[in-house]
């Protein structure tokens, strides 16, 4: 009695685990790989933007992101610790809060359309 039922116990969770690998290469098909971000990179930071209207401030003029800061330290390979311009810890941060910095030089010329 007590073999039966370890025996169907373990085929129970052989059955769960394949089931949930099926499951989770089904959703990684879709999964795009996020940025690969290194110890030095500039990121600016999504800001929590609040509504202010006592403050004659709305959330939809409020800035998005803010920074540009420098990755001082990778804590795991999601959570990164930021650092302001003085090193000072500015805290840490998911990688889906954290955007590429990129320069105004590094953008493309981007030609205006209409006429001249």
């Amino acid at each position: 009695m007590c073999l039966k039922l370890r025996r169907i116990s373990q085929e129970m969770k052989w059955r769960i685990e394949r089931q949930q690998d099926i499951r989770k290469e089904a959703a990684d098909k879709s999964r795009r790989p996020g940025p690969d971000y290194r110890e030095g990179d500039l990121v600016l930071v999504d800001s929590h933007r609040l509504r202010q209207a006592e403050k004659g401030c709305t959330s939809k003029f409020a800035p998005r992101r803010e920074g540009p800061f420098r990755i001082g330290k990778i804590v795991s390979p999601t959570t990164y610790e930021i650092v302001d311009k003085n090193n000072k810890p500015r805290g840490k941060c998911h990688a889906s809060l954290l955007s590429p910095y990129v320069r105004e030089s590094d953008l493309a010329q981007v030609r205006s359309r209409g006429r001249p």
